[in-house]
């Protein structure tokens, strides 16, 4: 049994990857020669099984590092891995191996990549993850039509550019294929027109759980997010969204990361409506002034008193932060990375008094990384006795106050 297990996802494991050389041994004569003509002149004896039936997990950066070191460890002169990696991805795929994760894109975005996944329907037909970067040779040719399966929990697209017509209707048909989509990702949707995509969604709105907007712009489409009545995460990363058309009251989880243009108004129309939903909110941005362009820390304590997980990056370490974690009575999980630059010592250790004194004790992981790291021990021994002990328990041997389970 341990066997199957161990192949589902070799390439995401930290042992040295000499496993590659039981994928080649079932290589035929010309396949071997091409291995030779780069470079790669070993011997690959009979494997006792076909390891490349059990393989369950790929995505392209795993391959290609695992690839890389295994010709490193090799000690092979290889000038280019790009043929070895087309001959170890056609093998995984022509041996007869089902996925339930696949990537498509950088290394595998080749035409004798593609040409294998049309010939091998076996290949994805219990597909449960699949990610898309929609380049010319993936939108060409009416090659996303492969995908006409029914199993995805989780579809992932990049958009590069704008396409045909038919590439749009061919991405909605895959999404209203589905059974029961539950996470949906869009990055680089940039169009200011309404292609059917986003709508598309509402066809899965019973099932609907996550979604994450990456470098979008928004247009009206979007407006459809609003109908997903499972919808509980909502992520937005680098992203032009107006929150009050998308938001509603069962999204309990909402990322914003590095996208200042979302204004005060909408975020304080949504705390309002909805904060006492929010149950994990991760907030940050790149200019280290976090909440400049959202809302301020005391509107957060006023509107979202239930949140458990509160992750904040790039804020300043200043008493409204501390007073809203304070007040924060249901916390368990909270991760901060502070900007304690321009604060004069004697104040600084004040406010690290106070944070420790204030942590509630429902707190059961904290990540503080190296910001804190000179006043580790004032943070100590003022920290709650329960605290301190699960704090200090998680600190032995450890130089860095990086993450803590308490």
């Amino acid at each position: 049994m341990s066997i199957p297990i161990l192949w589902q996802d070799p390439f995401s494991l930290k042992p040295k990857p000499l496993f590659i050389t039981g994928y080649f041994s079932s290589l035929d004569e010309g396949e071997k020669t091409i291995l030779r003509n780069c470079g790669i002149t070993a011997e690959f004896s009979e494997t006792l099984f076909n390891y490349a039936r059990f393989l369950k997990t790929l995505y392209p950066t795993q391959l290609k590092s695992k690839v890389e070191e295994w010709i490193q460890i090799s000690g092979f002169d290889v000038a280019t891995i790009q043929p070895v990696i087309i001959l170890l991805v056609k093998t995984l795929i022509l041996n007869g191996t089902t996925l339930q994760q696949f990537s498509l894109n950088g290394s595998f975005i080749d035409p004798e990549i593609l040409y294998s996944l049309r010939q091998a329907g076996q290949y994805l037909s219990r597909l449960q993850a699949l990610h898309l970067s929609l380049t010319t040779e993936v939108t060409g040719n009416g090659f996303l039509r492969i995908f006409s399966i029914n199993t995805l929990s989780q579809l992932s697209l990049t958009f590069r550019s704008e396409y045909e017509p038919q590439v749009y209707d061919d991405l909605a048909r895959i999404i209203h294929l589905q059974k029961r989509l539950e996470r949906f990702w869009i990055s680089g949707y940039s169009s200011t027109k309404l292609h059917g995509i986003i709508p598309a969604l509402e066809s899965q709105k019973k099932s609907l759980q996550e979604i994450i907007l990456k470098n979008c712009v928004y247009n009206t489409e979007f407006e459809a997010l609003k109908s997903c009545d499972n919808l509980e995460t909502l992520r937005i990363r680098r992203s032009n969204i107006n929150l009050s058309e998308i938001f509603n009251e069962n999204i309990s989880n909402l990322d914003i990361i590095n996208s200042p243009e979302i204004t005060t108004k909408d975020m304080r129309l949504i705390l309002r409506k909805y904060g006492k939903s929010i149950l994990k909110l991760k907030l940050q941005v790149y200019d280290g002034e976090l909440l400049k362009n959202l809302v301020s820390l005391k509107e957060i304590g006023k509107f979202c008193p239930n949140i458990t997980q509160l992750f904040i990056k790039r804020t300043k370490f200043s008493t409204q932060l501390i007073r809203l974690i304070g007040n924060l009575q249901k916390l368990q999980a909270l991760l901060l990375w502070c900007d304690v630059d321009n604060i004069p010592k004697k104040e600084l250790k004040e406010r690290v008094i106070e944070f420790a004194e204030i942590l509630p004790l429902t707190l059961q992981y904290l990540q503080l990384s190296g910001w804190l790291q000179p006043y580790l021990d004032i943070f100590l021994d003022h920290c709650k006795e329960p605290l301190k002990n699960l704090l200090t328990d998680q600190l032995k041997n450890k130089k860095n106050l990086v993450a803590l389970k308490c």
